[in-house]
C-alpha cells in the first residue's frame, strides 16, 4: 500500500506504521475542515465579511494603503459598536459645503439602511464622547494634519474615526468611502492612509452628477500664479461725486501689485495709505478663466476697519446683449460683524430702453443674504477662517457660509425671469480684492490707526470650482485647469 504525499512516495508493511499513518490522515482532515472550509453552524446567520477597502484608490506611489481586513465585523459598526452610538463630530467654523453635504447623505445611509440615527455635532459646542466620528480639523485628540493635498486617511481606531483629508474636497471623499465600508463594517483593520482623491474619484464616482475639481488655487508658493490671475495696477476709475477723487476724504484710491502677497499658502490683499492716496490689492482671473455653472467656494479671513471692501465676487467678461450676473460671495465693508452675499441683475442700456430694471440681494433678500457668526459666539469673522460659497446651476443659485445654505434663489420662482435670463446669459470670471477709500464703498473710510496697523488684511487660503460634466451646458475656459 503506498501514500502520496508531498510527491515523495512511502512504503510501509507493518500494522503499526497504517495505523500512524491513518491517524496522520484524519488529523489533516480536522485541521482542514476548521481552517480551509470556514463553515458556520447550521440554521446561524454568518457573520458579513470585513469591509471591501478595495474601492479606495492607492497613493501616488502605488503602494497599499489600506490594513488587512481578516477581522469578520457586522454591518454598520466600527469595532462590534453599533453605528447608532457614534456622532460626527465636525469643526464650528470653516467646513466646506461639500464635507457637509457627505456628512449628510452618511447621516441618510444609516437612517434609510440601518433604521438608525446619527447626529452631526460641532466641536466647540460639544464635549467629547466616547464614541466619535471626526471629520476635518476639529479641537478633538488624535486629528492628523495631511499635507498633501490630493491624499486623504479613513483612520478607525478603538471608538473613534477620524475622516481627514489634505484639502476640503480629499476631506469629503474621505466621508464617502467611510459611508460605503460602513455598510459592511469596519474595525481598526479598515484603516485606510495616504489614499489618492483622484485616483479613488476616477475609480468610483461618475462626473455627471458628483462634483470635482476643475479649477484650484491653493496659494502655495510665494508669488501669484500668472497663469490663473491678472495682478491689477490701476487707480480706481470712480470718481467721487463732491471731492472729484477716486476716493474718499479728497484722497485717490489704488490698486496695486506690491500691496498683494502670497506666503505661508495665503492670499493676502493689505489695505495700506500715504499723506495723499489709499492702497489695496485686487487679481482677476480675466481671460485666463471664464466659467457658467457649478460650485465655488473660499476660505477667508475678513478685515476690520470702517472703509475696507473686500470679496471674492465675480463678474461677466464680456456683457450681454440684455441682462448679466454679478455674483458677490463674501462682500464686507470693512464691519467684520457680517459678509453679505449677493446676486446681481446688470442691464444693458437696450435693456433699460425694454423698461428692465438693475436688482440685486440688497432688497429682494435682505435679512437672508448676511453671514454672521451663531448667537452668543464671540469676537467676528477676523478672527477666525470660514468657508463662503456660491452654488449655480441653470435653475437654482445659493449662498454657503460654513457649509450649509442660508441664502438661495429658484430662478424658476414667478418674478424671477430676469434672473433666470441674467444667470444663464454669460461666463463669468472671477475677482479677488481688498481696496481702501474707494469713492463708490458704501461706508466712509473712518478705520482708527490700531485697524489701519492690525486688521487691515484679507487672507484666503484657497479658492476652488467644481462643476460638473454635463454635456456641455458648464462652460469653463481656462488656461491651467484641473486635468482629468
Amino acid at each position: 500500500m503506498y501514500l502520496i504525499m508531498d510527491s515523495k512516495i512511502f512504503h510501509f508493511t507493518e500494522v503499526a506504521d497504517l495505523k500512524r499513518i491513518l491517524a496522520l490522515f484524519v488529523f489533516c482532515i480536522m485541521i482542514f475542515s476548521l481552517v480551509g472550509c470556514g463553515g458556520t453552524d447550521g440554521g446561524q446567520t454568518p457573520s458579513l465579511p470585513s469591509s471591501d477597502t478595495s474601492s479606495v484608490a492607492p497613493d501616488a506611489s502605488g503602494s497599499d494603503t489600506t490594513a488587512s481586513t481578516d477581522t469578520e465585523t457586522t454591518a454598520f459598526t466600527v469595532n462590534g459598536v453599533d453605528i447608532s452610538k457614534f456622532s460626527i463630530v465636525r469643526p464650528h467654523y470653516n467646513t466646506s459645503y461639500l464635507v457637509q453635504v457627505e456628512m449628510e447623505a452618511l447621516v441618510e445611509t444609516v437612517k434609510n439602511e440601518k433604521k438608525g440615527t446619527v447626529e452631526i455635532l460641532e466641536d466647540a459646542y460639544t464635549a467629547q464622547g466616547q464614541y466619535e466620528i471626526i471629520v476635518g480639523k476639529t479641537n478633538r485628540d488624535g486629528v492628523e494634519l495631511i499635507e498633501e493635498h490630493d491624499a486623504f486617511n479613513i483612520t478607525v481606531s478603538g471608538d473613534k474615526v477620524y475622516l481627514n483629508g489634505g484639502n476640503t474636497y480629499s476631506t469629503a471623499m474621505a466621508v464617502s468611502e467611510f459611508a460605503k465600508m460602513l455598510k459592511k463594517g469596519v474595525t481598526d483593520q479598515n484603516t485606510v492612509k495616504n489614499a489618492s482623491y483622484k485616483a479613488t474619484y476616477l475609480k468610483n464616482y461618475d462626473p455627471t452628477v458628483d462634483y470635482r475639481p476643475v479649477w484650484v488655487d491653493d496659494f502655495d508658493g510665494t508669488k501669484v500664479d500668472t497663469t490663473k490671475w491678472d495682478v491689477i495696477d490701476e487707480e480706481y476709475g470712480q470718481k467721487d461725486h463732491k471731492t472729484g477723487t477716486s476716493g474718499k476724504n479728497g484722497l485717490r484710491a489704488w490698486r496695486r501689485p506690491e500691496n498683494v502677497k502670497i506666503y505661508d499658502g495665503y492670499f493676502h490683499a493689505v489695505c495700506t495709505r500715504d499723506f495723499d492716496n489709499y492702497y489695496g490689492g485686487t487679481i482677476r482671473t480675466n481671460k485666463h478663466m471664464t466659467f457658467m455653472y457649478g460650485y465655488v467656494e473660499t476660505s477667508c479671513l475678513l478685515p476690520q476697519g470702517r472703509g475696507f471692501w473686500n470679496t471674492l465676487y465675480m463678474a461677466a467678461f464680456e456683457p450681454a446683449e440684455l441682462v448679466y450676473p454679478e455674483i458677490d460671495v463674501n462682500e464686507s465693508f470693512g464691519n467684520s460683524a457680517l459678509a453679505e452675499a449677493n446676486a446681481h441683475v446688470h442691464i444693458s442700456k437696450q435693456a433699460a430702453e425694454l423698461g428692465y430694471t438693475h436688482r440685486s440681494f440688497d432688497t429682494l433678500r435682505a435679512n437672508e443674504s448676511r453671514f454672521r457668526l451663531p448667537d452668543g459666539d464671540p469676537g467676528s469673522l477676523k478672527d477666525a477662517f470660514h468657508t463662503y460659497g456660491f452654488l449655480w446651476t441653470e435653475d437654482y443659485i445659493a449662498f454657503t457660509g460654513d457649509g450649509k445654505i442660508y441664502c438661495d434663489l429658484n430662478l424658476n420662482e414667478e418674478g424671477f425671469e430676469d434672473y433666470k435670463a441674467a444667470f444663464n446669459a454669460v461666463p463669468v470670471k472671477m475677482i479677488l480684492s481688498c481696496v481702501a477709500g474707494c469713492s463708490a464703498c458704501p461706508l466712509p473710510q473712518t478705520a482708527t490707526d490700531e485697524e489701519w496697523a492690525t486688521s487691515n488684511v484679507y487672507v484666503s487660503d484657497y479658492v476652488h470650482l467644481y462643476q460638473l460634466d454635463d454635456g456641455g451646458r458648464s462652460v469653463l475656459n481656462a488656461e491651467n485647469k484641473v486635468e482629468w
